[in-house]
Parts: structure tokens; sequence; C-alpha cells
């Protein structure tokens, strides 16, 4: 059995409170480095979208028109 002393608590509460502002910190930088992750993602699904729709447009005029209404 732990012996827990009266002056434990407010010591873990001094230690956490000296290292908020490191884990603030570190909450940012992950939230920052999720947000560029997401803009990365959605950017490539753009240009992916953009070169599709590009392919599509090229392949429907590569076809003769007296193949479209047959």
């Amino acid at each position: 059995m732990a012996v827990i002393s009266r002056n434990e608590p407010d010591n873990v509460l001094r230690e956490l409170e000296q290292k908020k502002p490191q884990l603030d910190e570190l909450v940012h930088t992950a939230e920052t480095l999720k947000a560029d992750s997401n803009r990365q993602q959605l950017h490539g699904k753009g240009e992916a979208l953009s070169s599709n729709t590009s392919l599509v447009i090229t392949a429907f005029t590569l076809v003769p028109s007296s193949c479209l209404y047959q």
C-alpha cells in the first residue's frame, strides 16, 4: 500500500501548472499539423478532380460526333 503525503497533490498541481505552457504549445502544434494535412489532402483531391475533368473533356472531344448519336 502506497502512502501519500499531504503535500503530494500540491506538488502534482504545481508541476502541471509549470508544464501547462509546454502542453498548450504541443496541442497548438498538433492542431496546426492536422489542419495542414487536411489542407494538403483537399488540395490533392482538387487537383485530381481537375485532371480527371480535363481527361474526360479531352476524350469527349476526340470522339467523332457520328459515334455519339447512334
